[in-house]
């Protein structure tokens, strides 16, 4: 995933617009706005989807004033990560649905993750019983503001 967000300052109506540019030198498949952050900076997730190695979702941060970029937390995950999902109400949990390649059987995961203070704890769900078990990744995923 290359994240390239591109500033025009109405100041400079001359200058060309400034690329803030962060490379993921993972494949990924999905990045998500994170809500709650500062003014002037916005925070984005990004899963990666790495068959070969340990995947990893990153926090990245966009500041409007240098148009910088930088990576500012790294969690790994056995998981390929195809959905993240930040809750509206608490954006230290995020939901992540993708597959998990564990004893030569793929299968699909569905976690949820909590960050705390640089310290990060997933939790498995179970959406399905032995007899029905989820047999794709969740492709979406809607927060419910009422609980």
């Amino acid at each position: 995933v290359l994240l390239e967000v591109k500033l025009h300052d109405p100041v400079m109506a001359s200058a060309p617009p400034r690329p803030g540019v962060w490379l993921c030198r993972r494949p990924s498949r999905c990045v998500a706005a994170v809500p709650g952050a500062e003014t002037g900076k916005h925070r984005f997730m990004v899963g990666t989807c790495d068959l070969q190695n340990q995947n990893e979702i990153h926090l990245v941060e966009f500041a409007e004033d240098t148009a910088e970029i930088t990576c500012k937390q790294t969690i790994p995950t056995d998981d390929e990560v195809w959905l993240i999902s930040p809750s509206p109400a608490d954006s230290r949990v995020v939901l992540t649905s993708g597959l998990c390649h564990s004893g030569g059987k793929n299968s699909a995961s569905l976690r949820v993750f909590r960050l705390e203070s640089g310290e990060v704890t997933q939790q498995p769900l179970t959406v399905t019983d032995e007899e029905h078990p989820l047999s794709t990744a969740v492709k979406t995923a809607v927060w419910d503001p009422h609980q």
